[in-house]
């Protein structure tokens, strides 16, 4: 059980480097970006620009995104707007909760 918890760790870890990657690729060039990491969508990759790094951290603990092929047309910034969406939901959370909110994380208090 313990080297699953580690592989899924590192398989998050990767993706959450990937779309690194595609952020400071698509600050470059839009277009090189989507050709080097294969995304099918120019909105894709601006929406993985324009995110936080903990938004895209957030989107490689919830999703599958390492192909991004398989995701379509526009996927990552659909999943990326959803997430960002439920971030903004949760408004009247402060950040600490929120952040618990997306996670199994209890906070405990006022």
């Amino acid at each position: 059980m313990e080297n699953r918890s580690q592989f899924l760790d590192e398989a998050i870890s990767i993706q959450v480097s990937a779309l690194l990657l595609v952020k400071q690729a698509a600050v470059v060039d839009i277009q090189l970006a989507a050709h080097l990491f294969c995304i099918q969508s120019e909105a894709d990759v601006v929406a993985i620009r324009d995110a936080s790094t903990m938004t895209l951290q957030r989107l490689a603990r919830e999703k599958t995104v390492i192909n991004a092929a398989s995701l379509g047309l526009n996927g990552i910034k659909q999943m990326l707007d959803a997430i960002k969406s439920a971030e903004n939901n949760d408004s009247k959370l402060g950040k600490l909760k929120n952040l618990a909110a997306s996670t199994s994380i209890a906070v405990v208090g006022n």
